[in-house]
């Protein structure tokens, strides 16, 4: 809708001509009908003329929905050389899916961060930082999320952060965070109770709370730890 559009792209009036606003609506509209041709189309057209934000939305179209990882990075890094922000996050996300170039990837998020800073960039610093093994200054990312007045940490990708952190053997920061902030033990229940069940012989009591009903999904949650363990072993 063109009040989302105005919302996630400030000064979009300004930026763009009347015909070229037309042409990023259309584009908007046809990404959402998922006519992802003709969406490229339009973007292109935008990108060719220098407006970041399509080149970016063309990156997540072809990362996000085509699977064409190459034309992902190459529209990403259009828009990274006019210093658009959310591109530079997007695509250090991208290097951590893919496990590849951690420290351009720190290096990218981090500049991202001197830009727009907000809770989903710190929250995707805090990722990157724990990847590189910064295993302190991560945590305090998130403790800077969490005390904050906007304390908004998006589901998935804090549930991403805290997978990986016990990935990463980090059990004693995982358990000082939960019992820090009360709150986490009830947002995300299962990972507390995995995290129980990885320091059962030094909190039984703890882990017996658990309940029979959570034990297939904490079983589960040890699956994908195994599998990020392996992925991002070093």
């Amino acid at each position: 809708t063109k009040t989302s559009l105005r919302k996630n792209v400030p000064n979009i009036d300004k930026i763009l001509s009347k015909s070229n606003m037309e042409i990023f609506e259309l584009a908007h509209q046809l990404y959402e009908d998922k006519k992802y041709d003709l969406a490229i189309k339009n973007y292109k057209l935008l990108a060719e003329k220098g407006f970041v934000t399509s080149m970016n939305n063309l990156a997540v179209l072809y990362g996000d929905k085509l699977g064409n990882i190459d034309k992902a990075k190459k529209y990403y890094k259009m828009a990274i050389d006019k210093e658009h922000a959310i591109s530079m996050s997007n695509l250090a996300t991208l290097y951590y899916n893919e496990n590849s170039h951690k420290s351009e990837s720190l290096s990218l998020i981090n500049k991202s961060i001197t830009i727009e800073k907000n809770s989903n960039v710190i929250l995707r610093l805090a990722i990157i930082l724990l990847w590189n093994n910064y295993y302190i200054k991560s945590v305090d990312c998130i403790k800077e999320i969490l005390l904050s007045s906007e304390n908004k940490l998006v589901m998935s990708i804090m549930i991403n952060y805290l997978t990986l952190l016990l990935a990463k053997k980090q059990l004693h920061l995982a358990y000082d965070l939960f019992e820090e902030f009360e709150i986490l033990k009830d947002q995300f229940k299962p990972i507390y109770y995995t995290l129980m069940k990885l320091l059962k012989d030094e909190y039984p009591k703890e882990y017996l709370r658990m309940g029979d009903e959570l034990e297939e999904t904490v079983n589960e949650i040890l699956l994908k730890i195994e599998e990020k363990s392996l992925k991002y072993e070093n």
